[in-house]
């Protein structure tokens, strides 16, 4: 049918080529800040930390052709809390 140097056979290649290529160069900056701040929760804090990125890939075919938009979300781990310990005074106040 078409040119096979312009197939898109998969989904790496689809988000490499839409957007002439920002979307794949925006969700690989977010994988590596991803990366880097869980590494930065587990050292400075330990414990179990959790991050995402979310990939939506939309797809619109008319007889023009097939409109595609890839949507992303992520979410960061969450800061962890930190807690200080107070006694009541017998005034009733936190020292």
């Amino acid at each position: 049918m078409g040119n096979p140097a312009y197939d898109i056979p998969t989904i790496t290649k689809l988000i490499e080529t839409v957007n002439n290529g920002d979307d794949y160069s925006e969700l690989n900056d977010v994988y590596h800040r991803m990366v880097s701040e869980l590494k930065s929760r587990q050292v400075n804090h330990g414990g179990c930390h959790k991050a995402s990125i979310a990939i939506k890939i939309d797809l619109m075919i008319d007889d023009g052709g097939i409109d595609v938009a890839v949507v992303s979300t992520h979410k960061s781990p969450p800061k962890p809390k930190l807690v200080d310990r107070y006694f009541a005074s017998d005034r009733d106040f936190l020292t």
